[in-house]
């Protein structure tokens, strides 16, 4: 017996094997540490993302709030700003649109007076225009003007001769009043208490045979008027026509030296200038006088009940000339019409639009401010009542906007040496108002941005809560996965460790990243699971196939004179015959639509005689329904018309893509253009024939079956195709025996469900499989040879 102990080599043995031994411990222990080290670095890694993540939420949060704030801010104001321009513009265009329209309408009258004294052979100043009110309402309500007088041009030799004239001929004015008193519903007297309790009447009313003009002053200083005589100087521009009529004394009364128009018709009289100025404006709310004078013909504005308040009015001064178009003609008279500004700011904006501040203002120092809203304009007072913060956004109007301030506005006569007042050039000023920046510029961006702010406060608690959540969660796992780690340590050396970590981790890149001890845990504890959601969809593609649509021609109007029992009596009839013979030609049925049939070959097996089996399955499908619904039995109980329904057929052939929809009532569908083109064949055919396309007739060709085809003669025009070439599908011969025998085994009123026939039809196909696995295909050599 050998010792052993005193053997080198076995000590040698041990001493390796204890080794060995310390090594795997040395490597298990470092293979822990070293999971326990990962998994404090990722600690560390996921504690430091939390920091930067709430971070980057709380920046993220602060941009996107100020981001939204300033960018809603900024929309807001150049809405608004945007919204002042369009309604200044237009406040502008239409105020010298409406200046344009009231000085043609008061030239017109001037050329008017002009023509009739030419063609009637009157001499000024006695000239008096017939049917006066009815000429001068036109301008009146084309101008909106308040009034129109016309002042002619009187010497002091023609001062009597013109009193008795205007008393003598003084028609016109009682005609206006009638014609008042008929179109407007306004006593021909008194008008609708305008005179503020005076009490005119028709003797006082009559116009008076001599002028009235200046004779001194008043002890309080103002001007005293009395009748002409001698003493008094001319010339005179004595009211003569005027337009509305007024129950107050008017006409004869000299203007000329009156305080409201003298300096304008001193311009008139001693310049040569022709043109048409206004003059100053003039508030007539100091003496009751005044305002009584202004509220008469406000009584009669328009449509009339409108009363005169506060705002200014401004006398529109026209010349007018003894001939037309002729620079050296002498003056005879001058227009003047009273224009009152609100009217200008009337009907100007929409409704809704509020706070539009304007303000008229001319070149003789005077300034009037106004309120817009809407369609109505308020008159605030003879300053300038903006507001200064919006001065950058004021839009304005130059001088003249009224009438222009050049010599030649009127295009005749020449410029003079006068240098007195000549009239005022107005303008407007338009500004918003903080009214108006209102209407645009809302809180709504600080309310945007506040919730923007509330959903990330939101979020962030979410997250914080979830992140709590996560962290006790990520103990648990870290425990499971370090005990998890050290049976894979005990299990796998290291370079295997390693590779099943690599080959694990391929995997791992479809998944949800997660980290270490996650996936640690995962990999050993729990088993991998598959949803029907990872599920690949269940769809292919067949490129060689012939797709049927059969429709049952004279259906529809068939079917409405008839009971739902009976319509799908005939149905099931019908189609349990068709699905026989799909089911012994290998047809597969896809559906059928109402009273269409749809079916395709070379699916789910592909097969290369796809046309040629579809085209016999055709061909046989209505043969069985002509030979059913000629049968006794179905007559009988369906009504003789039932055997007027014949079959439409149409096939083409090409590339299908097949698979089931999941889902509620997943089924087997068909989609692609090959299947729109069927049907495009059958809704183009006629009824008792089979229509295929130039594909299909390609295949029966390349199939020997050329003599089945017999060329359409016109071309069909498919709905999404253009002009179609094709053919009829007539297959004569060799059919009988078979279809005979086929539709002798069916009995008429026995047809199962077409669900049940289609489930046994697909159960029947599958028994053909061959043992080991493969199948087989029934061959219809037999059957397709005509």
């Amino acid at each position: 017996m050998i010792d052993d102990s005193s053997n080198p080599h076995k000590d040698v043995e041990q001493l390796d094997l204890s080794m060995m031994s310390i090594e795997y411990e040395d490597e298990h222990k470092k293979a822990q540490e070293e999971t326990v080290e990962i998994a404090h670095d990722e600690t560390k890694v996921v504690t430091g993302l939390r920091v930067v993540l709430m971070i980057v939420l709380v920046a993220v949060a602060i941009a996107v709030c100020l981001t939204a704030y300033f960018t809603t801010r900024e929309a807001e104001v150049n809405d608004f700003e945007s919204a002042f321009e369009n309604y200044a513009n237009k406040i502008i265009d239409s105020f010298q649109t409406e200046s344009g329209k009231k000085t043609s309408a008061i030239t017109s009258m001037a050329i008017a007076l002009t023509s009739h004294a030419q063609h009637s052979n009157e001499s000024w100043p006695f000239v008096t225009l017939p049917d006066f009110e009815l000429k001068a309402r036109v301008v009146l309500d084309l101008a909106e003007l308040l009034s129109l007088m016309v002042l002619p041009l009187v010497t002091k030799e023609q001062a009597r001769q013109y009193g008795a004239y205007a008393a003598a001929n003084q028609d016109w004015y009682w005609e206006g009043l009638a014609i008042q008193a008929k179109f407007r519903g306004q006593d021909n007297i008194t008008g609708t208490a305008v005179n503020r309790g005076s009490d005119w009447d028709a003797s006082t009313l009559k116009i008076r045979p001599f002028i009235i003009t200046m004779d001194g002053f008043n002890d309080d200083g103002s001007k005293r008027f009395a009748p002409f005589n001698e003493t008094h100087e001319g010339p005179f521009f004595p009211v003569g026509q005027y337009s509305p009529q007024v129950p107050i004394p008017l006409s004869n009364i000299d203007f000329f030296k009156s305080p409201i128009a003298g300096r304008e018709l001193d311009f008139y009289y001693n310049s040569n200038e022709r043109r048409n100025i206004v003059g100053l404006a003039q508030d007539f709310t100091d003496r009751a006088e005044r305002a009584a004078f202004a509220n008469a013909f406000l009584e009669r504005y328009i449509a009339g009940g409108n009363a005169y308040t506060k705002g200014p009015l401004s006398f529109f001064y026209s010349p007018v000339y003894e001939r037309i178009a002729d620079p050296t003609a002498p003056l005879v008279a001058v227009m003047q019409c009273l224009i009152f500004w609100e009217t200008f700011f009337d009907n100007l904006l929409p409704e809704g639009v509020k706070g539009i501040m304007a303000t008229l203002e001319n070149d003789c120092g005077q300034t009037y401010s106004y309120r817009i809203d809407g369609k109505k304009a308020e008159y605030l007072g003879d300053y300038d009542m903006h507001d200064t913060t919006y001065d950058h956004l004021s839009a304005s109007s130059e001088y003249g906007l009224v009438v222009k301030n050049d010599q030649q506005a009127a295009g005749m006569g020449e410029p003079s040496s006068y240098d007195g007042y000549s009239g005022c050039n107005y303008r407007i000023r338009v500004y918003p108002s903080k009214e108006m920046e209102d209407q645009y510029v809302t809180s709504q961006p600080l309310v945007i941005a506040l919730a923007m702010l509330g959903v990330f406060l939101v979020t962030t608690a979410i997250f914080v809560t979830y992140d709590r959540f996560v962290e006790r969660r990520q103990k648990l796992v870290m425990e499971t996965a370090v005990q998890s780690s050290d049976v894979v340590n005990q299990l796998f050396p290291e370079t295997v460790r390693d590779r099943l970590y690599a080959n694990d981790d391929a995997k791992a890149e479809a998944k949800c990243s997660s980290s270490f001890l996650n996936r640690a845990s995962e990999r050993w504890l729990q088993p991998e699971a598959t949803t029907s959601e990872g599920v690949n969809p269940i769809a292919d593609e067949y490129p060689n196939c012939t797709v049927l649509f059969a429709d049952i021609a004279g259906f529809t109007k068939w079917s409405a004179t008839r009971t739902p029992t009976d319509v799908f009596y005939l149905l099931e009839t019908l189609f349990g015959a068709i699905d026989k013979t799909a089911k012994r030609l290998g047809v597969f049925k896809i559906e059928t639509i109402g009273d269409c049939y749809v079916a395709v070959t070379g699916l789910p097996r592909p097969r290369a005689d796809h046309a040629s089996v579809m085209a016999k399955f055709a061909s046989r499908a209505m043969s069985a329904m002509n030979h059913l619904i000629n049968s006794e039995d179905l007559i009988l109980r369906l009504g003789e018309d039932t055997a007027q329904l014949s079959m439409r057929v149409g096939l083409h052939s090409g590339p299908v893509t097949a698979g089931v929809l999941r889902g509620e009532k997943a089924r087997f569908q068909l989609f692609g253009d090959t299947v729109n083109t069927a049907s495009r064949m059958e809704s183009n055919g006629q009824k008792g024939r089979i229509h295929v396309s130039q594909s299909t007739a390609d295949s029966l060709v390349a199939a020997g079956r050329s003599h089945w085809l017999t060329k359409r003669e016109d071309l069909v025009e498919a709905k999404g195709k253009g002009s179609m070439q094709t053919y009829w599908v007539n297959i004569s011969a060799g059919a009988g025996s078979t279809t005979g025998s086929m539709i002798s085994s069916v009995e008429v009123g026995s047809t199962p469900s077409l669900n049940n026939q289609l489930g046994r039809a697909i159960d029947e196909d599958k028994e053909q499989a061959m043992p080991g696995g493969e199948r087989h295909e029934p061959r219809f050599d037999d059957e397709l040879s005509i």
